[in-house]
């Protein structure tokens, strides 16, 4: 939860009760809001609004005077709708290798020059290693940003990468899981490194290729195109995709569990039962830069 998010719902909120007091609003109003706005499963915008009531009444509320705030009770005291969890899509091999395909043709495009004078373009194999590395380390995109942030960009001196005994180590500052955001998370360990993944490492270090997250420009334009061909939601559709294929390659769940830092009951509930043919995890995994040089998707190796 972010100032943002509360700045964005109280936002809707004022533009409809902008002009009554806080202690005018009853909970046939807060009702007709969320109608209104089609917020009736949306437990955030309940969540948000529910708290910021409870700071009227005085809860946290550094303003209120003798412990009494502005208002009595809170409009707001039913519980949040219940969410339904949706399955988390994957990405075929097919569908894998046209987002590698299609980095080329759109760095190519972005070049050009800023309005500073100075020039700005996207590098091929930038892009590639942010996918391949995002996909075999089945690594959240904010843990992926912290990575590089704290680790550094250099592939061969970041902190959190052990090329002695073939590991990544996400430490708590790396691996902040929701619900663990007060430090008390142990962090998580990938390891063994898969030999593919080692290739494409040594890659990256061979040809100087930086830990590097997209601009938020242009983002991971190619993985969107290819999710909106293939109606896939691309909510952290490369972690999903990573966990999928390391599960049907290896056929080991603690294994599965333990890299990608998820309980064994989530693994079995959303990912053990998904029906994605075997042969797509074995392609991913023989996907080696000396293949991917013969596809067409890298230049050399």
């Amino acid at each position: 939860v972010t100032h943002r998010d509360y700045v964005r719902v109280l936002n809707k909120f004022r533009a409809v009760y902008g002009d009554y007091r806080v202690n005018d609003i009853h909970s046939k109003d807060v009702r007709e809001f969320f109608d209104l706005y089609n917020n009736k499963r949306c437990r955030a915008t309940h969540q948000y609004l529910k708290a910021f009531f409870e700071f009227c009444c005085g809860k946290d509320n550094p303003f209120s005077e003798d412990g009494r705030g502005w208002l009595s009770s809170n409009p707001i005291h039913w519980l949040p709708p219940s969410f339904d969890w949706l399955e988390p899509d994957c990405l075929s091999f097919n569908g894998i290798v046209n987002v590698l395909m299609l980095v080329g043709p759109y760095c190519s495009k972005v070049t050009g020059m800023k309005g500073n004078q100075k020039f700005y373009s996207r590098k091929a194999n930038d892009i590639i290693a942010y996918y391949i590395f995002r996909l075999f380390s089945m690594m959240r995109t904010s843990e992926f940003f912290r990575l590089v942030a704290l680790g550094g960009k250099d592939i061969e001196s970041n902190k959190y990468i052990d090329w002695e005994r073939k590991r990544l180590l996400l430490t708590p500052e790396i691996y902040k899981k929701r619900g663990c955001m007060t430090g008390n998370s142990a962090g998580r360990i990938v390891e063994p490194i898969c030999d593919t993944f080692y290739e494409w490492m040594c890659w990256m270090r061979e040809l100087r290729i930086p830990l590097s997250v997209p601009s938020q420009r242009r983002g991971d334009v190619e993985l969107k195109e290819v999710c909106k061909a293939e109606q896939l939601r691309g909510n952290n559709i490369l972690r999903h995709t990573g966990i999928t294929y390391h599960l049907l390659n290896f056929k080991d769940l603690p294994l599965t569990t333990k890299c990608a830092g998820t309980s064994l009951s989530m693994i079995q509930k959303h990912y053990w039962s998904k029906n994605h043919p075997t042969s797509d995890a074995e392609c991913f995994y023989q996907l080696t830069p000396k293949k991917a040089v013969t596809m067409g998707i890298i230049s050399k190796w």
